[in-house]
């Protein structure tokens, strides 16, 4: 991962993926209001009728689980330095 014009990060897609383990979390986009410190919007979805929205954030979030991560979580947390 080149997040500048040297690689900062090399590893197997599970190493990059552990760079955004506990700092994945997929909540209900009515809470978005209840994150707490910065966050990046990763994507939205909607599970049976329900709107969620899935952030990464530096800060452990007390009311949210952490979600499962994949290698594109991990690659935008060392890009933007989350």
């Amino acid at each position: 991962v080149m997040p500048s014009k040297n690689i900062s990060v090399c590893g197997t897609c599970q190493e990059i993926e552990a760079y955004a383990k506990d700092k994945t979390y997929e909540i209900p986009e009515t809470k978005v209001g209840e994150v707490k410190g910065d966050y990046h919007i990763q994507k939205y979805v909607e599970r049976d009728g329900e709107k969620f929205v899935k952030i990464l954030c530096k800060e452990k979030q007390e009311n949210f689980e952490p979600c499962e991560v994949n290698v594109e979580d991990g690659y935008i947390c060392i890009l933007r330095a989350i």
